[in-house]
């Protein structure tokens, strides 16, 4: 009877970690960037044939492409295809993103909706951009229009890294690469990542058909374990009568 208990209380705890999981996917199906975590269970087994529970963790980040969608702001960026922008947080390291709801400030330099500046690459000493006078190409290059002619000036590079369910999970759609990660950019030569476009955002790829009938799932695994645990104290407590 200890080992019921012990499988029925794992599966309480798995099951709990499922519904965070499909709680936060719901929440977060309006949020720009978001990718769902897909979550799976696994058998706890000794003696290489006595199951002694279950368990659940996060296996992967699923980061197939969202809905791209038309909100007509210049610097609303998406990505078409594989790839993230770069975001230098406060200690100068670079965390990755596909939300690119940016802004261009009137110092001309782009950052996030927290205020974090976007990375860019600049040419001829620029650091910042006259933003009534510079576009932006689906490569990422950034182009200034001045005395009639159009010129280079920089690139905003989409950036990848070689294994990204490697990458941590930092929240608000931000990951961060381990310190050992290859980090590829498209700036770097020969590489093909996804092109950019402007005034568009991506949309979450939560499917939140598909994360209801999930949670109502896991609800229900959650009563069956509440069940066992609760009809194994039951029995416990009647052999207990019985000796007293």
């Amino acid at each position: 009877m200890l080992n019921i208990l012990g499988i029925g209380r794992s599966g309480l705890h798995a099951n709990q970690y499922k519904l965070d999981a499909v709680a936060d996917e719901i929440a977060n199906v309006n949020t720009d960037g978001y990718k769902a975590k897909k979550i799976s269970f696994q058998e706890l087994i000794v003696d290489q044939d006595t199951s002694v529970g279950t368990k659940a963790a996060i296996t992967k980040t699923d980061f197939s492409q969202g809905i791209l969608k038309d909100t007509g702001k210049r610097w609303d960026l998406a990505i078409e295809g594989s790839g993230f922008f770069g975001i230098e947080d406060d200690n100068g390291n670079m965390a990755l993103t596909r939300n690119g709801a940016f802004t261009m400030t009137e110092a001309g330099i782009l950052v996030d909706e927290r205020g974090y500046g976007v990375v860019a690459e600049y040419l001829d000493g620029y650091q910042e951009l006259d933003h009534g006078k510079v576009s932006l190409t689906a490569d990422g290059e950034l182009i200034v229009f001045e005395d009639g002619a159009s010129r280079t000036v920089g690139r905003i590079p989409v950036f990848d890294v070689e294994n990204p369910n490697a990458l941590t999970h930092l929240g608000e759609s931000w990951f961060l690469p381990h310190a050992d990660a290859v980090v590829i950019s498209s700036a770097d030569e020969g590489t093909e990542l996804g092109k950019i476009r402007s005034g568009f955002l991506e949309g979450s790829n939560s499917d939140l058909t598909k994360a209801m009938t999930e949670m109502i799932v896991a609800q229900r695994s959650y009563s069956l374990n509440s069940e066992a645990l609760r009809s194994t104290d039951d029995l416990m407590r009647l052999v207990n009568d019985l000796k007293r």
